[in-house]
């Protein structure tokens, strides 16, 4: 009898290790969410499309968007960190700048250290665009109105966007008042440039890649940075800005990460490894890539160490910036 027992109470560990060993081999067994913080056609939610679809082919998966859009992001990442931390939930958001918005001007309770940054998939260019019906065709020309009519200019931005905190720069480096350009605010990518494409609005302070949907109706102006690039047939604010005597700091444009529950690495580290993995390769088909170049958008593989220290050591650099939103 004492013999039947132990067999049992072994047979029953080993089913009870098979199982487990299962369970863990499933991960994952039903579709995987991306909560994106932003509105439906803006960059981020181009961009987990664009994941879903690739990652799911990857993973045998689906994967399942969901936008969580309102104040700057800051709804949806407080949506994000409510969900379990069981590796069926994921983020992609613009990590840079909207987190340090929310947090320097919107009082959010949370902090950088509630993420898990695993990839900075997507670092962007900040630039001033017009309707191409307007009479601008240059920056100076615009920098000219909005001095002789201050007030009257009117441009679409995302809330707490690079694009904003740029364009509040320039006004400062002008020594012009905040609101002597009319800033529309918008919670999405899709809505600012709706609104400017429509001629809704004068001008947008927008990111450089997301522009390509509607670059046939815009002019180029300016970029934010130091230097030009290839895929902006424009000067930087700087060059112009030099024929009014002043100048800028240089304002870096969104960063897009993907980004996981610290909880989940901790309580699942074999599910955290294979999500790495999973987008790892993802990012590395040709398919994909070829995808991504078709919409002018990118997908580059960094990791998450680097990608914690590139969102820590801007999100300083932000701090800075932030009270321009605050005037």
């Amino acid at each position: 009898m004492k013999n039947f027992l132990m067999a049992l109470a072994a047979s029953c560990f080993m089913a009870s290790a098979a199982a487990s060993d299962a369970a863990a081999q499933a991960y994952p067994s039903k579709p995987i969410t991306l909560i994106v913080p932003s509105g439906t056609g803006g960059d981020a939610d181009r961009l987990a499309r664009a994941l879903a679809t690739y990652m799911a082919k990857e993973t045998n998966t689906p994967f399942v968007v969901e936008d969580h859009p309102g104040a700057g992001q800051l709804i949806g990442h407080k949506y994000f960190l409510q969900q379990p931390a069981d590796g069926y939930t994921f983020m992609i958001t613009s990590a840079l700048p909207f987190m340090a918005t929310n947090i320097f001007l919107m009082h959010a309770r949370f902090t950088l250290d509630d993420f898990d940054f695993i990839d900075n998939l997507w670092q962007d260019y900040a630039a001033l665009y017009a309707n191409k019906t307007k009479p601008w065709k240059t920056l100076s020309s615009v920098i000219d109105a909005i001095k002789a009519e201050p007030g009257k200019v009117s441009a679409s931005v995302i809330f707490g966007s690079s694009g904003q905190v740029a364009v509040l720069a320039m006004l400062e480096a002008l020594k012009l008042p905040s609101n002597a350009i009319r800033v529309v605010t918008f919670d999405g990518g899709g809505e600012t440039k709706t609104a400017v494409a429509g001629g809704t609005v004068d001008l947008t302070g927008n990111q450089v890649n997301g522009m390509e949907t509607i670059k046939d109706t815009v002019v180029p102006l300016g970029i934010f940075d130091d230097h030009r690039i290839a895929s902006f047939d424009g000067p930087t604010v700087n060059e112009v800005l030099k024929a009014y005597n002043t100048s800028m700091p240089s304002i870096s444009g969104s960063t897009r990460s993907f980004v996981s529950l610290p909880a989940m690495r901790k309580k699942y580290p074999e599910r955290y490894e294979f999500i790495v993995a999973a987008l790892q390769r993802t990012i590395a088909r040709p398919d994909f890539q070829a995808f991504m170049k078709s919409q002018n958008m990118e997908a580059n593989w960094v990791g998450p160490e680097k990608s914690k220290a590139q969102i820590f050591e801007n999100f300083e650099t932000w701090r800075k910036y932030a009270p321009l939103l605050a005037k």
